[in-house]
C-alpha cells in the first residue's frame, strides 16, 4: 500500500427529500475535499435524500442516474472515489413491488458506479427497504482495499470480519447517528478497529434527518482504535485524515 493517503468524510446538512439541493452541497464538499488532495471522500447514510424511510421510493438514484454527472465529472476531474448514500430500486423479482434498498454508490475515479447496499436493517427499515445481499464488499482506492458499511451494519461484529477476511485494509462507515446513540456506536467502532486491526472512517449526518437529532462528530480511528481526528459536533463540516510514513494524522477542513 502506498505511504500516502488522503481520505475525508462529508458530515452532511441534508434538505429531506430534495435531491437536487443536497447534490449542491455534496458537489460544495468535494471540492473542498479537493482542496487538500483526498483521494477518498466519504457521506452518510442516505446522504442524497437524507434519512426520509417513508419516501425512499421518490428518491430513487440509479449509477446511470443524470443528477449524479456533476459528481461523475469531479471524481475524474479530482481524481477521487466518492461514496455517495442513496436509496436504489430493488433487485430481484417481483421488482414492481419490491423495496427498495439503502444504497451506498461509489464514483471511482473514472466516473464509474458500484453499488453496496446495505445488508443489515434497523427495526422499522424492513417496512420501507429491502436487506442487501451479505458477501463483503470492497474495492479499491489508491491501492487500499477498503469495506463499506451503512450505519446498522457496524452492529453486527461479522460484517467488519468479513470485509477484513475479504481483504479490506479500511472500514468505512456512512452512518445516521443521534446525540444519544454516538456513544454507543462510536464505540463499536473502536472494538471493530482493534478487533481487525484495520482503521475506521465514520460519516454521519450534522443535522435532524427522518426524526433522529444526528449528533455529527464525524471521525477516525486507526488500527489501533485510537480515535485520531473527530468534528466537534453536529452543522455541516468536512473531517480530512492523513497517512503519512509517521501514521494517521486528521484534522477539520474549512468548506
Amino acid at each position: 500500500m502506498p505511504t500516502r493517503f488522503t481520505i475525508a468524510a462529508a458530515q452532511t446538512t441534508p434538505v429531506a427529500g430534495d435531491r437536487v439541493a443536497n447534490l449542491a452541497q455534496h458537489v460544495q464538499m468535494v471540492e473542498a475535499a479537493a482542496r487538500h488532495g483526498a483521494q477518498l471522500l466519504l457521506f452518510p447514510e442516505l446522504s442524497l435524500s437524507g434519512y426520509e424511510l417513508a419516501s425512499l421510493k421518490h428518491c430513487l438514484t440509479s449509477e446511470n442516474d443524470p443528477l449524479l454527472a456533476p459528481l461523475k465529472d469531479a471524481a475524474r476531474r479530482h481524481a477521487m472515489t466518492l461514496v455517495v448514500g442513496a436509496p436504489t430500486a430493488a433487485t430481484g423479482a417481483p421488482h414492481a413491488q419490491a423495496l427498495p434498498h439503502i444504497s451506498a454508490l461509489v464514483i471511482g475515479p473514472d466516473g464509474g458506479v458500484q453499488v453496496y447496499h446495505k445488508q443489515h436493517l434497523h427495526p422499522g427499515e424492513d417496512r420501507h427497504a429491502s436487506q442487501g445481499p451479505t458477501a463483503p464488499f470492497v474495492f479499491d482506492v489508491a491501492g487500499w482495499p477498503c469495506g463499506q458499511a451503512i450505519c446498522a451494519d457496524v452492529t453486527h461484529a461479522t460484517h467488519p470480519k468479513a470485509a477484513r477476511e475479504a481483504g479490506a485494509t479500511l472500514y468505512l462507515a456512512g452512518m445516521v447517528v443521534s446525540g444519544q446513540g454516538y456513544a454507543v456506536d462510536a464505540g463499536l467502532l473502536k472494538a471493530h478497529a482493534i478487533t481487525n486491526r484495520m482503521p475506521v472512517l465514520l460519516a454521519n449526518m450534522g443535522s435532524p434527518s427522518g426524526g433522529y437529532l444526528c449528533a455529527g462528530r464525524s471521525a477516525f480511528w486507526d488500527e489501533e482504535g485510537r480515535c485520531v481526528a473527530a468534528l466537534p459536533g453536529d452543522g455541516a463540516g468536512l473531517l480530512v485524515v492523513d497517512r503519512q510514513q509517521t501514521g494517521w494524522v486528521g484534522q477539520g477542513a474549512a468548506l
